[in-house]
């Protein structure tokens, strides 16, 4: 998937709206205690001695071996050499290696400013992405997390961690590699869910298997142990495949339930892309916390297999994503912002949890983490970014400086015109079909 650097779209800011200058590495030729040097970019007989310090120009060197180096304000230029002064302690690192300074005019701190702009922006930039939902949807049962925290390993996996290979993954942002350390059944244990006694229950998983079979499993929390539920459905198939753990009762002592997401062989390595459990009377579906806006989760999906592959197996790549309707077959309860579950659905009744539930979600690409060390990367199209980005950063810090400079006003427009045009071009597409397919009969 094409990305973009934090440099890549800093130097494209500022060459975009002319902020500065970048000396290229092939143009710098050398850096002292108290200057840098650029012949072909600054030997200009035109130029005066504070052509640079009157525009109270900031020296960013970001590839700098400490940081202590990053930021020095422009001095005077000899004209005759590209040599430029800067005004702070002495630079300790001296060697050009493959640094691209950049010069930023007005004042502007590309290590602060900027970069709270570059991130603000991405607040605003949006992706659309299907999330599990179901009554452990804000429990990581969605594998959205990059970390493992809301999972027990079962045994001792050599390998229990987050994964984005895309082979592994038909939804959402990642699955959950574990491979078992020379020990049959190891694997990982969901988050507990509490459970009314002699209810009724059901499940889904999702599994792709790189070696050796996978094995899902309700698991009972309360009496720890699995010998009261249904055997475990299993696969050894590389395709993601959607294994179902069909209505259950739990026993009357059951309190608590979870699943058991393990590999059946010593050497078993397995991806989990999804953990669904529904609890049949339960009708109320939470949501992940970071669907905190109605239109974070515009719509909501059921996922109808039209593949048999084994008893209660599934090809997961073959659902089809039919379109539930709000306010006949769920409501939205939104805008409990302090309440300790604030986002959640109602469904109109236990048929909803017939197929696992998929929400489209419309997440921000700030979602995916914020950008600081210059090699880290965002894949919000630049088309969309860099004219949110201008606008950003000349609202935000240039025109409070100069409000009726004619100039960063026209930029302004042009940006403003630019984002319209951008999201014009790009318009938001459901994966909605027409419901004519009702599934493989359960």
């Amino acid at each position: 998937m094409p990305s973009s650097t934090l440099t890549t779209i800093r130097q494209r800011l500022l060459r975009e709206l002319d902020l500065g200058i970048i000396i290229p590495n092939a143009k710098f030729d050398s850096a002292a205690s108290t200057s840098i040097t650029s012949a072909d970019v600054m030997r200009n007989s035109r130029w005066t001695t504070n052509h640079f310090s009157q525009r109270n120009t900031v020296i960013y060197r970001p590839g700098s071996a400490t940081a202590a180096d990053n930021i020095r304000y422009a001095g005077d230029l000899t004209n005759s050499t590209g040599t430029l002064v800067h005004t702070g302690a002495n630079y300790s690192d001296t060697t050009v290696t493959s640094e691209i300074p950049e010069l930023w005019y007005d004042g502007v701190r590309a290590d602060l400013e900027i970069l709270d702009a570059i991130n603000r922006a991405l607040e605003f930039v949006h992706f659309s992405t299907f999330i599990p939902i179901s009554h452990g949807g804000d429990l990581d049962y969605d594998m959205s997390a990059s970390t493992d925290t809301n999972w027990t390993n079962v045994g001792s996996p050599s390998t229990s961690a987050k994964s984005t290979t895309a082979r592994r993954v038909p939804y959402g942002l990642r699955s959950y590699q574990l491979i078992n350390n020379g020990v049959a059944n190891e694997g990982t244990r969901s988050a507990t869910l509490g459970m009314g006694s002699s209810r009724s229950v059901k499940g889904f998983a999702i599994a792709s298997v790189n070696v050796g079979g996978a094995s899902f499993q309700l698991y009972d929390v309360t009496n720890a142990g699995t010998t009261s539920l249904l055997d475990a459905v299993t696969t050894s198939q590389e395709e993601p495949m959607l294994l179902i753990q069909e209505w259950q009762n739990v026993p009357s002592t059951t309190r608590e339930i979870a699943a058991n997401l393990l590999g059946t062989t010593t050497t078993s390595d397995v991806f989990w892309n999804g953990l669904w459990i529904y609890k049949q009377d339960n009708l109320r579906v939470n949501l992940p916390s970071f669907l905190n806006e109605g239109f974070k989760a515009p719509s909501i999906f059921q996922g109808r297999p039209k593949f048999s592959v084994a008893n209660h197996v599934y090809d997961a790549q073959s659902l089809e994503m039919v379109e539930l309707k709000e306010n006949q077959d769920y409501v939205y309860l939104y805008d409990h912002h302090n309440d300790a579950n604030p986002y959640a659905i109602m469904v109109n009744g236990p048929e909803a949890y017939d197929w696992p539930l998929f929400v489209e979600a419309r997440l921000p690409y700030s979602h995916m983490g914020v950008l600081s060390a210059e090699s880290d990367a965002t894949n919000a199209p630049l088309h969309l970014l860099m004219p949110k980005l201008k606008s950003t950063v000349l609202n935000d810090i240039y025109l409070p400086r100069n409000p009726q400079n004619p100039v960063w006003l026209a930029k302004l427009a042009e940006a403003n015109l630019q984002w319209v045009e951008a999201n014009t071009a790009r318009p938001i597409k459901s994966a909605a079909k027409k419901p004519w397919f009702s599934g493989v009969r359960i």
